[in-house]
């Protein structure tokens, strides 16, 4: 190999390592100035990364985290808790399912006196698609679907007991889709004797995220909102730094 050869092969390499090392950078920058994405529970842990990847996010390069506040309950604490550490200037996207206690905290919420204009509240779903008992008319995460890939999910062999798979013809005669749809099923299979249902939750929704053909337009939506408040917050290069004015250096 010639000098010259030996010396363009350096370059080269010396670009490839610069690149990894800026790639890398720019990975830790994404982390360190990420959109938070709270969700309720195990079930929205699993299923919104995969249906999220499907609607065009990437993860890693837009830097969203994603935060399970582990139940409606810890929902308000965790948003005031998280205003009050290090990540308090970071944008939060906060879905909450769309039910009558989701309803509930919602309202609570915008009275409150830690109500931020860097916290977006993303109810689930956000069109009405379900009555509940006390009038309230809404939804949760898995009336984002339709109805078909609801009910083809339940009565799966991941999901469903062995003896009740085939009997989901028998079941959507009883089942009222104007009615909150997890707890119908629910109720049918502790009916049938398979108490098990209510465990297989994650198990469901993760189903639900894989199965679907379609994006459902909550997610298309929540995509686009992730996207809008990222271009507002871009990330910033930590090695983009303003010099210090030293008087005898000219920089161009």
């Amino acid at each position: 190999m010639s000098d010259y050869e030996s010396m363009y092969q350096d370059i080269l390499l010396e670009k490839a390592l610069e690149d990894l090392h800026n790639e890398a950078v720019m990975k830790a920058a994404a982390l360190a100035q990420c959109i938070y994405l709270f969700v309720e529970g195990d079930s929205e842990e699993k299923a919104f990364p995969i249906l999220l990847n499907k609607a065009g996010i990437k993860f890693e390069e837009l830097g969203v985290v994603i935060a399970n506040y582990n139940g409606i309950g810890n929902f308000l604490h965790s948003l005031r808790l998280m205003l009050k550490t290090l990540s308090h200037d970071r944008p939060i996207i906060a879905t909450i399912d769309n039910d009558m206690e989701g309803h509930q905290l919602i309202e609570k919420y915008n009275k409150s006196s830690f109500k931020n204009e860097k916290i977006t509240i993303f109810p689930i779903p956000l069109k009405a698609k379900v009555t509940y008992k006390n009038g309230h008319k809404g939804g949760s995460f898995e009336e984002i679907f339709s109805v078909d890939n609801f009910l083809k999910c339940c009565f799966s062999g991941k999901v469903m007991d062995s003896s009740l798979v085939h009997r989901r013809s028998e079941f959507e005669k009883s089942f009222n889709p104007t009615k909150p749809w997890y707890n119908q099923v629910r109720n049918f299979c502790v009916q049938n004797d398979y108490n098990d249902f209510i465990y297989k939750k994650t198990d469901l929704a993760e189903q639900l995220a894989i199965e679907c053909t379609s994006i459902p337009k909550d997610i298309e939506k929540l995509a686009c909102l992730i996207k809008k408040i990222r271009k507002n917050h871009q990330i910033k290069n930590p090695n983009d730094v303003e010099l210090p004015q030293v008087p005898w250096i000219k920089l161009s």
